[in-house]
């Protein structure tokens, strides 16, 4: 990752990567789209 792009690096707490790893399959492409959709965003504005 390239951190020109980025003003600060982002950080989660143990729990919310707890969270994000306990999230069900069916429910793990919905939060890959909008994590990409965030990262392009914070790219380019």
């Amino acid at each position: 990752m390239n951190s020109e792009f980025y003003e600060e690096v982002p950080v989660l707490s143990r729990e919310e990567a707890i969270a994000i790893l306990n999230t069900p399959n069916d429910e793990l492409n919905t939060l890959i789209d909008r994590a990409k959709n965030l990262r392009y965003k914070r790219r380019f504005f």
